[in-house]
């Protein structure tokens, strides 16, 4: 018997050694039914209260769940445990007192496809039903994509008009997810496996490229160099009226962490919620603790630019609990100030009154004005690889205890830290993931705590008389958040003060990215290496005379 290999029907396909001649016994197994690989469809959280009606009955449930809970004596767990409870309960209830109704297709096309399917089922139909028939079928269709078309329209307009945003549009139109079909990445390649080939092999490829990231590593580790610690027992306690003013600034639309808890239900929930929030808060703040549930959460991947087989080009976005990021945007506020006072001028990413703007412009006027002086001058662009993956943690406390931040506040992220896991999701979960190193994108703190570590290393630079000299002060950097300019008069300086860079940034983690690292000129392209590798001049406009009169030159002797 002749058995052809066909994947849906066949499965433990195996061959048979010691048979004789050209053909070969095979053993499998056979599929009686064809399995079904289905998609997961895209929708918006149903648990979202939206009408009138919907929040009222959510507001009454969480009076009923929440309202009368007894704190005495009772632990930050076991408290968050019956709030986040509270809420999911009191989201269960759905509103079926109204019918469904399309929301795209009219009246008129419902008829059309009621009539179709009537006839269509109707036996031995005449020749004026058949007729009929074939001309619903058109008529059917036409419907169909009118009301589609006039759906979209509606959508986009409304959008635009409203919130002035087509990207609002675009979600509300998206109808599924378009999964990851594969990846490629020799260095964290599946044993035995030359490619993903399966869901399972691009979830597997996926969680351990992230469990390599984010594995500690033992050159990083550092002692604490603050000259002192703000070691002030007490801090101001959290207030009711500094919840509210978080909740309610809390942005729509945002996707929920593992608890499935929206940012929408703690809004609406907010005149009962807050007392809530406010006792749970101070009681984390007093003990230096959070709910195990803080610790967790998901990483989902988005694409950014390149090939899409590299997983090293998709950013990883860790999904948090709401309740925390609600709690880690209060810390934010109270400790902005203290972190923005070490930032020097020459940052300008992630600063309130900051632009990087004003910094593109400034690159451009010491372009220009070296430009028109003929004075050399020598820009390199540091690109580093996952940045924000990479930092140690133990460079975090050290650049938090810089800030002068109270120990407090630094204790509670280290618990968070210390015990914090993920898991990578795609259209499934993959296997937990320890967090050794780096800081959560998707945490309202990290942009934050990764300034206060790029300006510890900066601090040990010494690029005094370094760079340009304009009115009385020498500029040698500018900073665009996590990429850096480096401005120099000679390639000699440029390259020492790169390798300076490289070499205390290697200290807590980060690496340059040689490939992406470039470097702009207007004069002589001199070979500049950093840890034996070239750097790569830039082809631009910047350099324009001195290459200009160099081919004019080259003319002219031909």
């Amino acid at each position: 018997m002749y058995i052809s290999y066909r994947g849906h029907y066949y499965i433990h396909l195996v061959f048979l050694a010691n048979s004789v001649g050209r053909d070969r016994l095979v053993r499998a197994t056979l599929l009686l039914s064809r399995p079904v690989k289905s998609r997961k469809t895209y929708t918006t959280p149903s648990n979202i209260p939206k009408t009138e009606t919907e929040i009222k009955n959510y507001i009454e449930n969480l009076r009923t769940n929440i309202e009368n809970i007894e704190t005495d004596c009772i632990d930050i767990q076991t408290y968050y445990n019956i709030l986040e409870r509270g809420i999911t309960e009191s989201l269960k209830y759905k509103n079926n007192t109204h019918p469904h109704q399309h929301n795209i297709f009219s009246k008129d096309t419902i008829q059309l496809i009621k009539r179709r399917t009537e006839l269509q089922h109707t036996k031995n139909k005449n020749k004026d039903m058949k007729e009929e028939l074939s001309r619903l079928y058109k008529e059917t269709n036409r419907s169909i994509r009118k009301d589609y078309n006039n759906h979209r329209y509606e959508i986009i307009s409304r959008n635009i008009k409203n919130f002035r945003s087509a990207k609002k549009a675009y979600k509300e139109l998206t109808t599924h997810k378009s999964w990851i079909p594969k990846f490629q990445n020799s260095k964290f390649q599946i044993p035995n496996s030359l490619g993903t080939k399966s869901r399972k092999d691009v979830i597997n490829l996926a969680t351990n490229f992230y469990k390599n990231l984010y594995r500690k590593q033992n050159n990083t580790e550092i002692k604490s160099q603050a000259t002192h610690m703000n070691t002030t027992g007490y801090i101001r306690q959290i207030e009711d009226s500094e919840v509210y003013e978080h909740i309610k600034n809390l942005k729509a639309e945002k996707s929920p962490g593992p608890d499935g808890l929206c940012n929408e239900a703690l809004k609406i929930g907010a005149p009962i919620l807050t007392r809530h929030f406010t006792q749970l808060f101070n009681m984390i703040l007093n003990e230096e603790k959070v709910p195990k549930q803080w610790c967790t959460s998901d990483i989902i991947l988005l694409f950014k630019k390149g090939s899409s087989l590299n997983i090293g080009n998709y950013r990883p976005i860790s999904l948090l609990a709401s309740i925390y990021k609600l709690f880690s945007s209060i810390i934010l506020k109270r400790i902005s100030d203290d972190i923005d006072k070490q930032q020097p001028k020459e940052q300008a990413g992630f600063r309130s009154g900051f632009s990087t703007m004003d910094h593109i412009q400034t690159l451009e006027q010491v372009i220009e004005k070296y430009r028109e002086y003929n004075r050399p001058l020598y820009v390199a662009f540091i690109d580093y690889s996952k940045a924000f993956d990479t930092i140690s943690h133990s460079s975090i406390w050290n650049a938090l205890q810089q800030s002068n931040i109270n120990c407090k506040y630094i204790n509670i992220l280290k618990y968070i830290y210390t015990k914090s896991t993920s898991r990578v999701k795609l259209e499934s979960r993959g296997d937990e993931i320890n967090i050794e190193r780096g800081v959560r994108q998707g945490d309202p703190l990290s942009p934050k705590l990764f300034i206060a570590v790029l300006e510890n290393i900066f601090q040990k630079l010494d690029w005094k008389n370094r760079g340009v000299y304009i009115n009385g002060h020498y500029l040698n950097h500018l900073r665009f958040a996590d990429d850096i300019a480096i401005i120099a008069e000679t390639a000699k300086d440029l390259e020492e003060m790169m390798s300076s860079l490289d070499c205390e940034s290697s200290k807590i983690g980060l690496e340059m990215n040689l490939n992406k690292t470039k470097i702009l000129t207007n004069n002589c392209e001199r070979p500049i290496m950093i840890k034996g590798n070239n750097i790569e001049y830039q082809q631009t406009a910047m350099a324009a005379n001195s290459y200009g009169k160099e081919h004019v030159e080259n003319s002219k002797n031909t």
